[in-house]
């Protein structure tokens, strides 16, 4: 009798891995599915390059203008044009990298805050769940889809936006713990 009940312990144990694992899966799939993330190429679209060749015994002195100066620190990268000679001239300022860091870190930002809910949600119905190892199959898929979108918005947070997103993630997940064990 008591190999019968380990066998279905593991089996258990699987089907706990699996759940947790398939629906953090799924969470991002489908959000992915219905949700396109910002493509590189929409936002920049490749020049052709072209150089010109330098005259012979011309000096061309790189000088960096204010324009460079300002393009560079607004994000933005300097195009060039070329004079008569083949020496490089400001000519614009493409912003395209920047915009298209912006469109993805508010991309990621929106991820978060569709699947951090789901991963709480998750975790609320693993608590509630009557079968004991698929609500813990759901409570470690919820945590799982929390860390998950927590790492993804992470590196565009603010230092305290960081800090209090943990402290609150970490403050429901103590919650839920201290009421699934009290139960």
């Amino acid at each position: 009798m008591k190999q019968k009940e380990t066998k279905s312990k593991w089996k258990e144990i699987a089907m706990v891995f699996g759940i947790s694992i398939m629906f953090a899966i799924l969470v991002f799939t489908g959000i992915y599915a219905f949700y396109d993330e910002p493509k590189y190429d929409i936002f920049c679209k490749q020049q052709p390059y072209r150089s010109m060749p330098v005259k012979a015994g011309v000096d061309c002195q790189q000088v960096q203008t204010a324009n460079d100066t300002r393009c560079w620190q607004d994000g933005g990268m300097s195009i060039y044009d070329y004079d008569s000679q083949g020496c490089n001239i400001y000519k614009s300022c493409d912003y395209c990298n920047k915009e298209y860091n912006d469109a993805s870190a508010k991309f990621r930002r929106n991820v978060f805050f569709i699947a951090a809910p789901i991963g709480l949600l998750a975790i609320i119905v693993g608590l509630i769940w009557l079968i004991d190892f698929i609500g813990v199959g759901f409570m470690f898929g919820g945590i799982l889809t929390l860390v998950w979108s927590t790492g993804q918005y992470f590196g565009d947070m603010s230092k305290e936006m960081r800090f209090f997103v943990i402290l609150v993630e970490f403050i429901i997940l103590l919650w839920i713990a201290y009421k699934k064990v009290k139960r």
